[in-house]
């Protein structure tokens, strides 16, 4: 006979496969960012947590894939405008500019670095970021979201660490 009491299978969010792929992506963010104080890594880090957090609750709420992305790069753009304004006299277009730059820096380090190291990190950074900035694209749950958080939070870190040092 058949019973009509199954119960539905129901997806786990978190598979074991989405955790190593976290645990790798969060390994690497650690291992890019070693030469950077305690303090602003857990500053970053905790920016990079929020972001994934706020995507993900942003995609439970309007179930559409591609809001996980775009609610990650307002955040950042968000803490990025809030804490470039605390402190600072530059006007408004000036820190649009900063952000600007910020953005399009890692891009234009690789177009104007001529030896093995220099490209060799630039295209990891670019690799890295096409990799992972896409993950709630094609998988959803809260282990994608924080990956696309993490993934496009090493472009805005790697291009607010050169912007630092070229300081």
């Amino acid at each position: 006979m058949n019973d009509s009491r199954e119960t539905p299978k129901v997806r786990a969010t978190f598979s074991l496969r989405s955790l190593v792929v976290l645990t790798a992506a969060a390994a690497f963010w650690l291992w890019l960012f070693r030469d950077v104080t305690l303090d602003d890594i857990t500053i970053l880090s905790g920016i990079v947590l929020v972001a994934g957090c706020l995507g993900h609750f942003a995609h439970v709420l309007l179930p559409w894939r591609p809001i996980v992305p775009l609610v990650v790069l307002l955040t950042y753009n968000v803490v990025f405008l809030l804490a470039s304004f605390s402190g600072s006299r530059l006007t408004a277009a000036a820190q649009l500019e900063v952000l600007w730059g910020v953005l399009v820096l890692p891009a234009e380090v690789l177009v104007h670095t001529w030896n093995v190291r220099g490209i060799t990190f630039c295209c990891t950074i670019i690799a890295v970021t096409v990799l992972l900035a896409p993950a709630h694209l094609f998988r959803t749950g809260f282990p994608a979201a924080m990956l696309t958080a993490i993934g496009i939070g090493i472009w805005y870190s790697t291009g607010l660490m050169l912007l630092a040092y070229a300081a």
